[in-house]
């Protein structure tokens, strides 16, 4: 009996230690993962406590507008997506914007390497994130008065002329707002595999309409 009952405690004693190192198995793994999902995704490390940004590489191009407006295009490596990025500004006095390589967006920011310089276009008074703190310097950063983001189907945006066509219809987009209007400090719209969203600075109101020479358009006008 007393042979049987040392037999069931040594049993129980390794089924436990099995168990113990699964977890710390486990644990290691769990770990490697965040470690994994942290390093695939530079800087956010750095970034408690906020939203991570969206991150964007691909083909770039950029072009300043007639009316003073810094519009950036990024092809995904595939080809199938385009991605517009737009600051709104009432002058045309930019940075010199080299090669785009590398682009990181924010709410109310998007963060531009270009040249192996990091370059911010943001509303005004918006703070620069943590991550970027100690790398963009101050002659570095753009204000305006709208930042917005647009994307669609690399099919649409080549019938449609590209950044040049995009840049045509953001111009000419009407007042008539299928999303925020007057009062609305930002807005979004979102149509089959088209979307686009605009955040405005004080003094400007959102307007998100879809009337626009075929695809959609989300701009800040003056009060």
């Amino acid at each position: 009996m007393k042979k049987a009952q040392n037999t069931l405690r040594i049993g129980l004693f390794l089924v436990f230690m099995i168990s113990f190192l699964a977890c710390e198995k486990n644990e290691e793994n769990i770990s490697s993962e965040k470690k994994i999902t942290i390093n695939n995704c530079t800087n956010c490390h750095e970034l408690k406590g906020v939203d991570y940004p969206l991150i964007f590489k691909g083909n770039f191009e950029q072009e300043i507008s007639k009316n003073n407006g810094l519009f950036i295009a990024c092809q995904n490596d595939n080809d199938s997506i385009y991605d517009f990025f737009v600051l709104q500004k009432d002058n045309n006095n930019y940075p010199e914007i080299g090669i785009v390589t590398e682009l990181y967006l924010y709410k109310d920011a998007f963060y531009v390497k270009s040249n192996n310089i990091w370059l911010m276009f943001a509303l005004e008074n918006v703070e620069i994130e943590k991550s970027f703190s100690n790398i963009i310097h101050p002659e570095n950063i753009t204000y305006g008065y709208g930042v917005a983001h647009s994307t669609e189907p690399t099919t649409n945006s080549k019938t449609n002329g590209g950044l040049s066509g995009y840049i045509s219809r953001f111009i000419s987009s009407t007042t008539t707002c299928d999303s925020g209007g007057e009062g609305s400090s930002s807005c979004s719209i979102s149509i089959q595999n088209q979307s686009c969203n605009v955040e405005c600075s004080y003094g400007y109101y959102a307007c998100c309409n879809a009337r626009v020479l075929g695809g959609l358009s989300c701009k800040c006008y003056k009060k």
